[in-house]
């Protein structure tokens, strides 16, 4: 292929801590021909100071007013001349093949207009923890409406595209990369999935639910201001309470992550009632959404968690008993063997209790009964 150029937009807003690690990442990619313009949207910490450092010719700084995150990449993307276009926040990381890997991919298909890849969730610290975030690409391009499918971090975009449509909504607080997926995607953009880690997503503290009431104010903003369109196709029409049911279950997923049970209930309650289809065999899949959940970074005690959408879920979508007895059962075990390798020993303890109460005859699996006997004499 040529030589085209890619920018990279970095946003920063008093991320002076982790601006220089990020544009490191950037600068380090195997792909050279770049320019990285960091916007910093009205620090009051030492972004400015680390923005200003470096010596490469390739980083550009500008500063301006706050105008959150969604203004910072807006005024990136006015100042961006390449042929294509990345974002990266200024607490993430790119692995160094990002770049030269996606462009392979616009390389072997000239047609697409977007391509993204997969991020492995790291701690305040840098540290992996074990979790990926990236779910690939729908079926159907209306499978957008579902939810956003990977991390901003994760892409890369042709300029042209992005011109074809509105800049990134700076209405929103929350969700606006998800916004600008479905709206290329309604303006017949085709994309392109890289199975394959290209960037880091850094995940902090109880970020996720902090972040509760926001993320569904800003959801159900995207699906308002997608459904009012006068130029929405019928195929997207017709998925508008799918996509609305969806939204209420990940908003019940975020509030049982918060702790606040009667808000999830209620939003689960709802995403039954405008999506009758969800009692008619989909419960199963309903739990594995949730207890994908319960596993969240954010997440102090997946059984917990799961105890408490049990105890939340609508009756319209018919578990059994003996299932959910069977799944707390499979999950208190797994937790345990898994707080064992870790060296959590009283979490140990715990789950093999849990396992006693709800599924007695898991006892019998001697590995069970080893890991718990040493839990208690290391302890």
């Amino acid at each position: 292929m040529s030589s085209p150029k890619v920018d990279i937009i970095i946003p920063a807003y008093n991320q002076g801590d982790y601006l220089k690690e990020s544009v490191e990442s950037a600068l380090a990619q195997t792909w050279e021909n770049l320019e990285i313009i960091i916007i910093d949207d009205g620090s009051t910490d030492d972004t400015a100071e680390v923005g200003r450092s470096f010596a490469d010719p390739r980083v550009t700084y500008i500063y301006q007013d706050n105008k959150g995150l969604s203004g910072a990449r807006n005024t990136g993307l006015e100042h961006s001349t390449g042929e294509y276009v990345s974002f990266l926040d200024s607490d993430d990381l790119f692995f160094p093949t990002k770049i030269q890997n996606l462009l392979n991919l616009f390389d072997q298909n000239p047609e697409i207009g977007l391509a993204a890849g997969d991020s492995t969730l790291i701690d305040d610290h840098g540290q992996p923890i074990g979790k990926t975030y990236g779910d690939g690409l729908p079926n159907n391009p209306t499978g957008w409406l579902q939810g956003n499918r990977f991390h901003v971090g994760a892409v890369l975009v042709k300029k042209e595209w992005l011109d074809k449509v509105e800049p990134f909504d700076e209405s929103l607080r929350a969700c606006e990369d998800w916004d600008m997926w479905l709206r290329l995607s309604i303006a017949g953009c085709k994309m392109a999935w890289l199975p394959e880690m290209v960037s880091m997503y850094r995940v902090h503290g109880q970020q996720m639910t902090r972040e509760t009431m926001r993320m569904k104010s800003a959801m159900f903003s995207v699906l308002d201001k997608t459904f009012n369109r006068d130029d929405l196709g019928e195929s997207w029409r017709a998925e508008e309470a799918k996509a609305r049911s969806s939204a209420l279950i990940k908003a019940a997923a975020r509030a049982f992550l918060s702790g606040d049970k009667v808000q999830a209930g209620e939003d689960f309650a709802e995403a039954v009632r405008i999506n009758p289809q969800l009692a008619n065999g989909q419960a199963d899949q309903i739990v594995q959404t949730f207890l994908g959940w319960a596993h969240a970074p954010s997440s102090t005690d997946p059984y917990q968690y799961m105890v408490d959408v049990f105890d939340q879920m609508p009756a319209d979508l018919n578990i059994s008993a003996e299932k959910k007895q069977a799944l707390l059962g499979d999950l208190a075990v797994n937790l345990a063997f898994e707080n064992f390798a870790k060296g959590e020993k009283s979490k140990t303890k715990k789950y093999v209790h849990e396992t006693a109460k709800i599924a007695p005859t898991r006892l019998i699996n001697r590995k069970l009964c080893g890991i718990y006997f040493r839990s208690l004499l290391s302890g």
